[in-house]
This record gives structure tokens, C-alpha cells and sequence, in this order.
């Protein structure tokens, strides 16, 4: 949890979850294009195809700001406005430290610089000599053709406007948005000098997502909030809750995602019960630990998706014992499909009928 200094009525939480992630000891490109590949696959993976990436570079606004000779207030003023792409304030401010005219078009033309390549050769116009700035621009364009080669020109933005609002960031920054949601849902960048204020000093860059705004911005996809794939629901008596455990540490040490459950009385109700909540969590197999003649390393294939079955090569799946060590091979790719119980079940309160 982080907590923020934000003004009063500014619409926005004091309180923030995050989640984020870390890169420390090394200050190259590969590393800026590390943090902002991750950042774009933690996305994909979450189910969100449509997000776009601001990407700039915190000293090329910092430099020309420094070089037009403003006090050091009148740059951090004109750096809080830049960040909220104000243009009248800058130019106020702008106007108040008496910046030169040349170098103030420069400044108020900045953070309007936002698009693709175009940006970049706009930016070395504006450069023109100046070594700082034609440094920071060579290091972002390396960046940014790095994750382009990677595949990802559709989601990178360029801006050379772009500061994250934070005073540590003082290289490669970025932050991400998506449909639905009307700020970032997260960011990061480079602040080599950050960790070295509570010890060593490292380089370093990272990002991170507020989890709020990433479940708004997975609320707005079609479908709603994507469930979580289930492989098996493994079930037992209580009896036998020792070998639950052992068979369901056995499946997720082999990769699978397993959700296990006690029965209270491994009865037609129980077993309905089981299917139904097999159904409900999406479970490509619901397997029991019990029944008429189960052996101790035997499992019961309760239910299954369709999907699952034709990955085992065989219709009649369910209703049939496996050996407990066989189960990882019914699902040698992971299916998607629903449910569908196809098991005879007996009256009798502890008997399934095979």
C-alpha cells in the first residue's frame, strides 16, 4: 500500500495498492527495454489488448528548462504544469522568469511533442547542439527502437512532455494507459539515485500498476473480469484428506492450477454438489479420491470438459478410474471448454456406481 500527498477534491486516491516490479544494478538500454517488456506482458497476460505506452525521457524537458536560465522555483513550477500538459500555466510561468523568446517557444512546444518517430526528429531539431539533450534523445530512440524490434510499435507512444511527477525519475519514463480508464493505470522509469538515499547506491528502473484502475480497466472488456482457468478440482473424504493434499501438491508442482476440496459425506448430493462447483470454477477435470472400487491410487474422473476429453482421446472419460499418476496427462495442453458431467450416480449414500 502507498499513500500520496494528492489536493483536496483532485479526484484521485490518497490510498494506492500497487503492484509493480524492479530492475537494480544495471544502467544500459537493455535494461529500460527489460522493465517496459515486462510491464507490456504483465498487461497480455491480465487479457488487456488495447493499452497504449507514453514513453519520454525526464531530462530533455529538465535541460532546456536549466538552459533558459530560470531560477530553480520557476523549473519546478514549469515542470508541475509540463507534467499536467497545462500550456497556459507554463507560458505564465514562463512569462514571469522572462525566458527568452527562442528558448521559450522550445519549452512550450515540448510537451506537446507526442506520437511516433516524427517526435524524435522534432526533438533533435529542438536539440539542435546541445549535447545534454541530443544525449537524452539518442538514449530514449535507443529504447524505443529496441521494444519496436520486439514487436511492440502498437502500444509506444512517444513524449517528450512525459515526467511521471515524481523528483527521482531522472531517465526513461513511462507510464500506461487503457481503454475505459481516464488516467494511467500505472508507470515507472529509471531513478538511479533513489535507492542510494536508504543505503547503497544502485541504478535502477521499474514500474508498477495500481491494481484498482487495472481491475476498472478489466471491467470494461467484453465479458467482464476474465475468470481464472482451473485444471483440476480434486476431492476426498476427510478421511483421506492426507493423500487431497498429497495428489493436489503433486499436480501444481507439474504446472497445473488445482483447487482441492474436503466432502463431508461422498454421497449423490456431495457429488452433485462437486460437479456444480466444478462447473462454476470452470475446472477442465473434477476428480474424487473415493469410491466403489477405487483403489488408494486411483482417482474418480467425476467431470470433465468437452475439451478435455478429446485432449485424452476418449469420450468416455469421465465415470472411469485413473491412476493418480496418470491425471497430469489428461491435460497435456491446457483446454478451455465447460463442463459437462456425464456420471452415473447411485442412491446409496457411499457408493459411486463406475
Amino acid at each position: 500500500t502507498v499513500f500520496r500527498y494528492e489536493p483536496e477534491h483532485a479526484g484521485r486516491d490518497r490510498e494506492i495498492f500497487q503492484v509493480g516490479a524492479e530492475l537494480i544494478g544495471l544502467d544500459d538500454v537493455a535494461s529500460d527495454s527489460e522493465i517496459v517488456a515486462l510491464m507490456v506482458e504483465c498487461l497480455k497476460q491480465l487479457g488487456l489488448p488495447a493499452f497504449k505506452i507514453s514513453l519520454g525521457h525526464v531530462r530533455f524537458f529538465k535541460a532546456l528548462l536549466a538552459k533558459s536560465g530560470m531560477s530553480l522555483d520557476g523549473q519546478k513550477r514549469a515542470e508541475q504544469a509540463a507534467a499536467r500538459k497545462d500550456l497556459p500555466r507554463l507560458e505564465e510561468i514562463l512569462s514571469a522568469e522572462r525566458v527568452p523568446g527562442r528558448e521559450a517557444r522550445a519549452i512550450l512546444e515540448a510537451p506537446g511533442l507526442y506520437g511516433r518517430d516524427e517526435v524524435l526528429e522534432r526533438g533533435r531539431v529542438i536539440a539542435g547542439r546541445d549535447q545534454q539533450l541530443r544525449a537524452t534523445l539518442d538514449r530514449l530512440t535507443q529504447v524505443y527502437r529496441l521494444l519496436v524490434s520486439a514487436g511492440m510499435r502498437d502500444h509506444l507512444l512517444l513524449d517528450l512532455g512525459e515526467f511521471r511527477g515524481f523528483d527521482y525519475y531522472d531517465g526513461v519514463v513511462f507510464d500506461v494507459f487503457a481503454t475505459g480508464v481516464g488516467c494511467e493505470l500505472g508507470g515507472g522509469g529509471r531513478y538511479n539515485h533513489l535507492i542510494g538515499r536508504f543505503g547503497r547506491d544502485l541504478p535502477s528502473t521499474g514500474f508498477a500498476f495500481d491494481v484498482d484502475r487495472l481491475f476498472r480497466a478489466m471491467e470494461c472488456l467484453e465479458g467482464g473480469l476474465p475468470r481464472a482457468r482451473v485444471d483440476f478440482l480434486i476431492a476426498a473424504p476427510g478421511a483421506r484428506s492426507d493423500r487431497l493434499f498429497q495428489v493436489s501438491q503433486m499436480l501444481r508442482n507439474a504446472g497445473f492450477r488445482v483447487v482441492q476440496r474436503t466432502l463431508r459425506v461422498p454421497n449423490s448430493a456431495g457429488i452433485r454438489s462437486l460437479v456444480e462447483e466444478g462447473d462454476a470454477q470452470g475446472a477442465s477435470v473434477v476428480a474424487m479420491l473415493a469410491g466403489t472400487r477405487v483403489a488408494p491410487d486411483e482417482a474418480l474422473i467425476v467431470a470433465s470438459s468437452s475439451a478435455a476429453l478429446r485432449q485424452a482421446g476418449s469420450d468416455t472419460m469421465v465415470g472411469k478410474r485413473i491412476k493418480v499418476k496418470d491425471l497430469p496427462n489428461l491435460l497435456a495442453v491446457v483446454p478451455d471448454g465447460t463442463m459437462s458431467p456425464a456420471i452415473k450416480i447411485d442412491a446409496s449414500p457411499r457408493s459411486v456406481r463406475t
